[in-house]
């Protein structure tokens, strides 16, 4: 299909008393049909066109995922309108940047706390004429500007309805406008440096992302109308916008989770058939789960942990497409009905496939979940890609790799290393920044700043970013990630950073998983209700992460050994600014914050 418009008809035209989508809160289901669902997005185009949305004029979102996100987005993408996403992390000065450089003309806002950004800045954002907010907020007519119209969601909803009543062929005639070429959103990089930079995102584009992830993950018709999907990841981040709008193609329900906290409730709520998240829900679910065995009696501890292991047998022989014989399979059968249904129920019970991406996600957590017989499906992309352009298959995956490349897309490794891709499902060049685009794009390969390897069955494995490389002062260089990666497959450490460039030796600045010490709270002789700052302080707990970092170390060559480390209780989050919005580390910044610290270790 050439453009999202016509994957939105082709949907809700077929089995319209079919639901479609809606969202979960509070253990509470609200849906809509096929039928309801064009109706709505119809109604708030409409809307949005009467409040005078032009041709290709760009509409900014600032809220966390919610149902509404997604029918405002699709309605804009629909009118011909360019969606720009905002982090609601933002303060309002990197609200401000994005607003204004892209030109919004409109801006829906979640909250009071989303409005109080706007009215900071709203003085500097003369093009904005129209804001809509999601929930009810109290303002003064003397806090909005002259000729701006402020109205809530449902009043907009509520007026394209009446339009929709007499003027629907109005909508159905939008939709047949909407060309491959027009923009359909401007993503906004979080960027661990500099300015975010605007990617232009066109219909075609984004529909032939649609078409490549379905050769991939919809191999025979694999979901069907009554699948369901639930989308709980930041709309504002490529990945979730991108799996936001998957049930367009793979013609299943999808269902947004509007709060982190209600997950593991919402997951047996739902019971989704497909999951996509980031290594870090991850490692959440891993770390619940590894909670609940290690509370049951020791005898079943035993029991868990040999029947992991014999499962770990039976996925390795299938992953490598070799024989399993019959006392396997069996084997696999009775340790799948006595110990793991009781896991794979914790998420609904119908999962078909999990897909993570965004970070690589530890290999023993991979294979965990996997030996628990649920499929994990690890993939690659970047917001300039529009999420995936590499994934594992159903039914042949190799952890540790993102899979091979999807149909229609093309990756080579640069001789330095660097992965180079080519689709026509990618970004068309950064918002008025044509010297950035020009270093990004070059021969029609866009040049992602990622290092990393194909094998010979063509699966992709990512190494490091390129920028990040670490040269020591003996000339090695070292992947830093690599390492990190490796350093969080230990349950103590949420985040780690290696740093050392131009040094003679490696070091790492730790934040620990308060959680995981628990249950040594008296093996480690900890005081009650202890603190972050306790952990870092205690002689037990610094002699314990010295093990583990020596056990890590067995793992590495000589040169990219961790020779010393420093603990801090900060807990590494994007008010704090060691991470972007998109989770990734700021090792720029990290590294200023921790300097005299870090300095200290080579003392």
């Amino acid at each position: 299909m050439r453009n999202l418009a016509e994957n939105f008809k082709t949907y809700t035209s077929l089995l319209p008393r079919a639901y479609a989508v809606g969202e979960i809160s509070h253990h509470k289901e609200t849906l809509l049909t096929r039928a309801e669902y064009y109706q709505t997005i119809g109604a708030l185009a409409l809307a949005l066109r009467d409040l005078g949305l032009q041709k290709q004029d760009k509409v900014a979102i600032i809220a966390a995922t919610c149902f509404h996100w997604h029918l405002a987005d699709l309605a804009i993408m629909m009118s011909r309108g360019i969606t720009v996403p905002i982090y609601p992390s933002y303060i309002a000065e990197q609200v401000h940047y994005i607003a204004a450089h892209s030109e919004a003309k409109m801006l829906f806002v979640e909250n009071a706390a989303q409005w109080k950004k706007y009215l900071e800045i709203q003085e500097r954002l003369p093009l904005i004429k129209v804001v809509i907010h999601f929930k009810n907020i109290t303002y003064t007519p003397e806090q909005v500007p002259a000729g701006v119209t402020v109205l809530s969601f449902a009043e907009l909803l509520a007026r394209g309805k009446t339009q929709m009543q007499t003027r629907s062929d109005e909508f159905a005639a939008l939709l047949d406008q909407v060309q491959g070429e027009d923009v359909a959103t401007i993503i906004y990089t979080s960027g661990t440096t500099g300015e975010p930079k605007g990617a232009i995102i066109t219909q075609h584009a984004f529909s032939c992302l649609l078409e490549n992830a379905n050769e991939r993950f919809n191999e025979n018709d694999f979901w069907g109308p009554k699948d369901r999907s639930l989308t709980f990841l930041p709309l504002s981040h490529v990945l979730g916008r991108f799996h936001s709008v998957l049930h367009l193609r793979f013609n299943m329900i999808n269902v947004f989770c509007c709060s982190l906290g209600s997950l593991m409730a919402d997951l047996q709520d739902v019971r989704p058939g497909l999951f996509i998240g980031v290594p870090r829900i991850f490692d959440m679910f891993y770390q619940r789960l590894q909670g609940q065995i290690e509370q049951r009696s020791p005898r079943y501890q035993r029991w868990f942990k040999k029947a992991l292991q014999w499962s770990n047998t039976y996925f390795d022989l299938k992953a490598a497409r070799l024989p399993i014989g019959l006392g396997l399979r069996v084997r696999q059968a009775i340790i799948n009905q006595i110990f793991l249904k009781k896991i794979q129920a914790s998420f609904g019970g119908k999962l078909k496939i999990f897909v993570t991406g965004g970070a690589p996600i530890p290999l023993h957590i991979h294979k965990f979940i996997r030996n628990c017989g649920l499929t994990v499906l690890e993939g690659y992309g970047l917001t300039e890609t529009i999420a995936p352009c590499a994934a594992n298959r159903t039914n042949f995956q190799i952890p540790g790799t993102v899979g091979p490349a999807l149909q229609n897309t093309e990756i080579k490794i640069a001789p330095d290393g660097e992965i180079l891709i080519k689709t026509e499902a990618m970004f068309s060049g950064y918002y008025k920044n044509e010297s950035a685009t020009a270093e990004a794009i070059k021969d029609g390969f866009f040049y992602s700043g990622d290092v990393g390897f194909l094998d010979q069955n063509g699966y992709l494995t990512i190494t490091d970013r390129k920028k990040d490389i670490i040269v020591t002062l003996g000339g090695k260089n070292v992947a830093p990630q690599m390492i990190e990666n490796l350093l969080k497959t230990c349950r103590y450490i949420a985040h780690a950073v290696v740093l050392g460039d131009n040094r003679k030796f490696l070091v790492a600045v730790i934040s620990l998983n308060k959680e995981s010490f628990t249950l040594l709270q008296d093996s480690l002789k900890l005081p009650p209700n202890f603190t972050a700052q306790d952990l870092v302080k205690s002689p037990a707990v610094n002699e314990l992460m010295e093990k583990e970092i020596a056990r890590i170390n067995q793992n590495l060559a000589q040169f990219e050994m961790i020779h010393k480390f420093v603990l801090v209780p900060e807990e590494f989050s994007i008010a704090g600014g060691q991470l972007t919005p998109s989770m990734k580390v700021r090792r720029k910044f990290v590294a200023q914050s921790y300097g005299r610290e870090v300095e200290a270790l080579y003392q």
